[in-house]
């Protein structure tokens, strides 16, 4: 299948997050292994962070996301469509408490960038990294400055010194 795919053309280019419902504490290991048992292909999702309280975020291409979501509601599983990673309610610093929405807004959106770019990160195949870069800054969830960072080359320490 994976070398069908990279002969078949895109429907639909570019990256998201899904999210799903999760009803405790996990690892990501813990998360992986029960993707794998749902019979989930993990080395198709890029990303896997927890964004709030009870919610699992999954970055993929956009190309797996109908083939994710029919797996999944197979397996009685659904999707967490209404939950917004930029809203103001996800923030939960005791320092945010009592700020006004609009200031928790703004701090969920950096939240969020601050989520994207380590996504971007963890990527270590360079195409899918650039790939993901790209589109994050066209959906506007880094900046241009944040894209350049994550095209420089990798600083590597010298050991031979």
């Amino acid at each position: 299948q994976a070398a069908a795919r990279k002969l078949a053309p895109s429907t639909q280019s570019g990256f998201k997050f899904v999210y799903l419902h999760q009803h405790h504490r996990m690892t990501i290991k813990q998360l992986r292994d029960i993707l794998r048992k749902l019979k989930i292909d993990n080395s198709r999702i890029l990303d896997v962070h927890f964004p709030d309280r009870g919610v699992v975020g999954i970055l993929i291409h956009n190309d797996y996301e109908s083939d994710l979501t029919a797996q999944l509601n197979r397996r009685g599983v659904q999707l967490h469509t209404s939950f917004d990673p930029c809203h103001a309610d996800i923030v939960r610093d005791p320092a945010f408490k009592d700020k006004s929405k609009e200031d928790r807004t703004i701090q969920a959106k950096i939240i969020f960038n601050n989520t994207c770019n380590r996504a971007i990160t963890f990527i270590k195949t360079p195409h899918i990294k650039l790939a993901v870069a790209r589109n994050f800054l066209q959906q506007e969830w880094i900046s241009e400055t944040d894209l350049q960072s994550h095209l420089a080359p990798e600083k590597t320490t010298d050991t031979t010194a």
